[in-house]
């Protein structure tokens, strides 16, 4: 309990949160493309279940450096995200993962759990 209090106390410390350039671009890591996310669906293989990891992992990020925001996800879950994402992909094959991320983040942002009530997901 101490390091989580210390981790988030270091986490609201750091100037900049919000890693991005003054163009609002930012680098991800190990992000596929929307085609790559699309055929590993398909496959429905270990690279569909990393892909998965790999939003689960954004989005719990979005919910730790998002002020004001306990879940994202609000009323849905994970395999509602994945559909959305799977039909942003299909509508934008060439874009990347990531930023169909941020179009579903900003989609959830303003049905988004404010608080969770001491339990999370």
């Amino acid at each position: 309990m101490k390091r989580l209090i210390l981790a988030a106390i270091l986490l609201g410390a750091i100037p900049g949160v919000w890693a991005r350039d003054a163009s609002g671009s930012f680098a991800t890591v190990d992000a596929r493309s929307c085609a790559t996310f699309l055929r590993d669906q398909q496959a429905h293989g270990w690279d569909y279940n990393a892909d998965a990891a790999w939003v689960a992992g954004y989005l719990t990020a979005y919910n730790a450096v998002t002020p004001d925001t306990g879940d994202i996800l609000g009323d849905t879950d994970m395999s509602g995200a994945l559909l959305w994402l799977q039909g942003y992909c299909k509508a934008h094959p060439a874009q990347g993962l990531a930023e169909g991320l941020a179009a579903l983040t900003a989609e959830l942002h303003p049905r988004r759990l404010r608080t969770l009530g001491g339990t999370g997901r």
